[in-house]
């Protein structure tokens, strides 16, 4: 305020703690209230020579105000920085979780699908990777256990039915035998029984066919 230049302190009204220090022989920098009863900090230094007290006053709100705006600007740089490192830590993490997603699903899916097939080799080399290859090297032993199995049945169906065959036909001549006349004699009575058909059975005696049979 230019207007109190080469005025008295006291022509301003109010009351300065500070000024009244620096009238009593205070010389230096100190905090106090101004006479508007805001907080300032006050500075004085006496002049010999003149006997004169040059004094400077610095409300701090003004003072501290760029402090104040450096904090600001620091909080929201931490949160933008925040903010940021959170985006990085989710992207990363997403990486490396992802390509076990990605096999859950696949292994989901065979299973719903009752199949062996593998599940695509798409990931990174590290663990996951190896999950996944150890999961398919389990697949196709799986599958090859399976393709035995069922290679085995048929062996055995195959080999039942030629047993079976054994059973009922003659091996030399390969005619039907005394069993499978007995057992194609009770199938045609129990059809002649459920039908009410008549049933003829006729029998030839060949002569001499020991000999025949000897022989040949």
């Amino acid at each position: 305020d230019k207007a109190r230049i080469l005025q008295h302190a006291d022509s301003a009204g109010g009351k300065s703690g500070g000024t009244e220090q620096a009238l009593a022989g205070f010389e230096g920098s100190m905090e106090g209230i101004s006479r508007s009863g805001q907080p300032a900090m006050f500075s004085f230094k006496r002049m010999k020579t003149t006997d004169w007290i040059i004094g400077s006053i610095y409300l701090q709100e003004d003072a501290f105000q760029p402090v104040r705006d450096m904090q600001a600007k620091a909080l929201l740089v931490s949160l933008s920085l925040a903010v940021l490192a959170g985006w990085l830590a989710w992207l990363i993490m997403s990486r490396l979780i992802d390509p076990l997603h990605q096999l859950h699903g696949h292994i989901q899916k065979i299973r719903a699908s009752k199949t062996y097939d593998e599940v695509p080799l798409s990931y990174r080399g590290d663990e996951i990777g190896d999950l996944g290859s150890a999961f398919n090297s389990l697949m196709r032993e799986r599958k090859d256990a399976e393709m035995e199995l069922d290679q085995a049945r048929v062996n055995l169906e195959s080999m039942n039915k030629a047993l079976e065959r054994l059973a009922l036909e003659d091996d030399l001549t390969g005619l039907a035998n005394r069993r499978q006349f007995d057992l194609s004699l009770q199938e045609e009575f129990s059809r002649a029984m459920r039908t009410g058909n008549s049933l003829a059975l006729v029998m030839i005696d060949v002569d001499h066919f020991k000999q025949y049979n000897d022989i040949y």
